[in-house]
């Protein structure tokens, strides 16, 4: 897997968390 790969799963996922309701520094 390639850096910018990783890259964009990371963002996705970040995405994602956002969309779930979780805010940078909650628990999870």
């Amino acid at each position: 897997m390639s850096y910018a790969e990783l890259n964009t799963r990371a963002n996705r996922l970040a995405r994602h968390l956002l969309g779930l309701g979780v805010q940078p520094g909650d628990s999870v």
